[in-house]
């Protein structure tokens, strides 16, 4: 599916760049917020419908590109996150912080992808993070159009990982142009706190 879709794009170098984004701005994100060192990313190269119990999401929209972004995860690596960021045992992590984690993490690589996305001039609108049942993913359909493309890649740390999944849809193609320029050199790095409710 996935071939057949960037087959179809103008400009393979704009869809790769903007992979190559989101996968910097994932790692960026566990790094600082996650009090996590050596984070990595490797792109996987079959998609597992689902890959782990729960799911974490947030729409990226603009007039010229789609994106959803979605993190699979279990509650044990969370909790083995969390747990640096709060200076607490993993055991005493509950679920609700668990899930707030997650939110906060797909809502900061988004806000960073966005304003990245900004600077090479494509503005982009952000929604608001939801924790849902990764079982869920099974009722997405897989019938991609030439506009479309899914990509997933494994964040690593600490002998604990994150599978993220771009669901990409592609409404003006000279869109990829513009990001095609992303220079991750460029990157100025911000490093909020999060915020559990």
């Amino acid at each position: 599916m996935e071939a057949e879709a960037l087959s179809n794009a103008p400009s393979q170098g704009g869809t790769e760049s903007l992979l190559k984004l989101l996968k910097d701005t994932s790692c960026h994100e566990l790094e600082s917020h996650g009090k996590t060192s050596g984070v990595t990313a490797e792109e996987l190269s079959s998609e597992v419908l689902v890959p782990d119990h729960w799911m974490a999401v947030i729409l990226l929209a603009g007039r010229s590109l789609r994106l959803t972004f979605k993190v699979f995860y279990n509650s044990k690596t969370v909790r083995n996150f969390a747990s640096r960021r709060l200076r607490k045992e993993p055991q005493d992590i509950s679920p609700h912080i668990v899930a707030d984690y997650m939110r906060e993490f797909c809502n900061g690589t988004a806000g960073a992808a966005k304003r990245t996305l900004a600077a090479l001039q494509v503005e982009m609108g952000l929604g608001l993070p939801i924790v849902t049942r990764a079982f869920d993913e099974v009722f997405k359909s897989r019938d991609l159009k030439s506009h479309q493309f899914i990509k997933d890649w494994k964040i690593s740390a600490e002998d604990q990982e994150f599978v993220c999944r771009a669901n990409i849809e592609v409404l003006d193609w000279s869109v990829l142009s513009l990001i095609e320029k992303y220079d991750p050199s460029s990157e100025s790095e911000e490093d909020d706190d999060m915020d559990f409710l």
